[in-house]
């Protein structure tokens, strides 16, 4: 009788070990399948049909251009770069050649503007096996990770941030004060996609009521630094075109509206909120976006670098 209680007992401290085992994995296993870590913000590729017209345009707003490499697809680029590794990018193709050009091509076809919205993840294997758990179908290159064009959301893809061996001091000289990315703008009847990404993928979520440059109450997500905001449509520029403006660091903005007007924009649209007062480029002065440019309340804090 003692032998076989021993074996009972044995046998359920066994089963119990086994039981907790598979317990440990199988947080380990929901842990590593959680929210991938999205860092911020990285970049915002905008379409042009004339390169050299809107860059020309661009630097009228007081940004200093560097020059794009190169593509053997035939697309050509010019950077808008900020000493954090964010940066506003203008793109052109001119033929069909692969998915890439035709994907820009058709998004020209409506006009200029914001194409996409690449948002700053360090790990891109992680998030990669956390796609392949939601059963979320992605595309994955050197670099980045991104969705096929038909998919709901396609507009975001994941990347890193854009420092090069290549940038110079004079490349983040910009003569607006401009030295960083802080928000990205998404409008639209239906963002419910967006929506149910961004929190999947770990945002904090919350709500602004924005007071300029149109009235509207704006869903947002916050990664790191950065910040996405959802808007009504009221802010289309374009069918078909969701990203329709960004939110940029200044220093000083009272020399931000002087380079501003100097470059032709004589009544400036001006706001205040609680981080701190803004000047707006309107997307017919920047090529279908708004350009917020914004001098946070403690400007010396941020803009210490």
């Amino acid at each position: 009788m003692q032998l076989r209680d021993r074996f009972v007992r044995s046998t359920l401290f066994s089963l119990v070990l086994v039981l907790l085992a598979a317990s440990i994995a199988g947080c380990r296993a929901a842990a590593a399948a959680g929210p991938p870590s999205v860092d911020g913000l990285s970049h915002v590729p905008t379409a042009v049909n004339d390169l050299q017209r809107a860059s020309e345009d661009f630097a009228r707003l007081g940004f200093v251009l560097k020059p794009g490499r190169p593509h053997a697809n035939g697309i050509r680029n010019n950077h808008i770069k900020f000493r954090d590794g964010t940066e506003l990018e203008l793109i052109a193709a001119s033929r069909s050649v692969d998915s890439i050009t035709a994907s820009y091509l058709r998004f020209l076809s409506r006009g200029d503007g914001p194409a996409f919205l690449s948002l700053y993840v360090r790990d891109l294997a992680r998030l990669a096996q956390s796609m392949d758990t939601w059963g979320v179908a992605s595309e994955r290159g050197e670099g980045f990770v991104s969705f096929p064009d038909d998919a709901p959301a396609a507009e975001i893809f994941f990347g890193g941030l854009n420092h090069s061996p290549t940038d110079l001091p004079q490349h983040f000289a910009h003569a607006n004060g401009a030295d960083g990315l802080l928000a990205v703008w998404l409008a639209g009847k239906d963002l419910s996609a967006e929506r149910q990404l961004l929190q999947r993928l770990g945002g904090v979520q919350g709500v602004r009521s924005i007071d300029k440059p149109i009235k509207a109450r704006a869903t947002t997500f916050r990664f790191g630094a950065g910040e996405v905001r959802l808007l009504p449509a009221a802010y289309e520029a374009a069918p078909g075109h969701p990203i329709v403006g960004v939110t940029l660091r200044v220093c000083d903005l009272a020399k931000t509206k002087d380079v501003l007007r100097a470059g032709g924009l004589s009544a400036l649209v001006e706001g205040e909120s609680v981080e701190g007062k803004s000047v707006y480029a309107a997307p017919a002065f920047a090529h279908g976006m708004w350009i917020e440019f914004l001098q946070p309340k403690d400007s010396r804090r941020s803009c210490a670098n």
